[in-house]
């Protein structure tokens, strides 16, 4: 169980962690969001694993779709967080932040299961 537990959602969030809170530190440039960075991971990056974990399990839906739900849910949530507690609070960097960030971790997470 701890091994299934790490492979499919310990790994992945400290992964996506490192990812993005190393693009907060060049984009953004505080601590204090670089901290919202990983802590909003931590609040997006489990439900989505959660959610292909279900998925794979009970075959809901196909699971290119699901993988498009699941990111856009996460962009959004992310969107919002950032948004409210970033230390600058231009919305359009917000969001663009969230954008890049999720399409690098992406990105990183496909090359990664080749």
């Amino acid at each position: 169980m701890i091994e299934f537990l790490a492979g499919s959602i310990i790994i992945p969030l400290v992964l996506t962690i490192i990812i993005e809170t190393l693009l907060a530190g060049g984009f953004l440039r505080t601590k204090h969001d670089c901290v919202i960075v990983a802590l909003a991971q931590c609040v997006t990056n489990p439900v989505m694993n959660l959610g292909i974990i279900l998925n794979r399990v009970y075959g809901v839906i196909t699971p290119v779709l699901l993988l498009a739900i699941l990111e856009l849910g996460a962009v959004v949530v992310e969107i919002m967080i950032y948004r409210k507690y970033f230390s600058d609070k231009n919305k359009s960097k917000a969001t663009m932040f969230a954008i890049i960030a999720n399409m690098v971790s992406f990105l990183v997470g496909v090359i990664l299961s080749l």
